[in-house]
């Protein structure tokens, strides 16, 4: 769901999914750090951060949030975390959703890139 959309990096780095595997996941107590490692041709990007999903939880109050790092073009990090809750491991029943639904941020952060010359 991240990765989901048109733009030209996105596109690229979904291919990088094929070559994706888990190096570990670090669990927090509110959350957890997952490592990425992918083999093969790394994106024609520099650092993005993508933080435009949520999910919600029925034991929760609150949502939760998850953020994917990409470092030199390769997906590096997800990071996902509650606000002040524990996060129990494994999840029940969750539903994802956008916290802008139009993406209008990343798209934004994403031509940046672009105008960069960091595409």
């Amino acid at each position: 769901m991240m990765l989901a959309g048109e733009h030209p990096v996105l596109a690229s780095l979904r291919e990088q999914l094929h070559d994706l595997s888990v190096q570990g996941r670090e669990y927090t107590g509110v959350g957890f750090f997952t490592s990425l490692v992918v083999r093969g041709t790394p994106a024609r990007c520099g650092r993005v951060v993508i933080d435009d999903v949520v999910g919600s939880i029925p034991e929760l109050a609150r949502p939760v949030g998850f953020i994917l790092f990409v470092e030199e073009g390769q997906l590096h990090v997800l990071e996902g975390f509650a606000h002040a809750e524990e996060w129990r491991d494994p999840l029940g029943d969750f539903t994802l959703s956008y916290s802008d639904p139009q993406r209008t941020k990343l798209r934004v952060s994403l031509d940046a890139l672009n105008q960069s010359g960091a595409v």
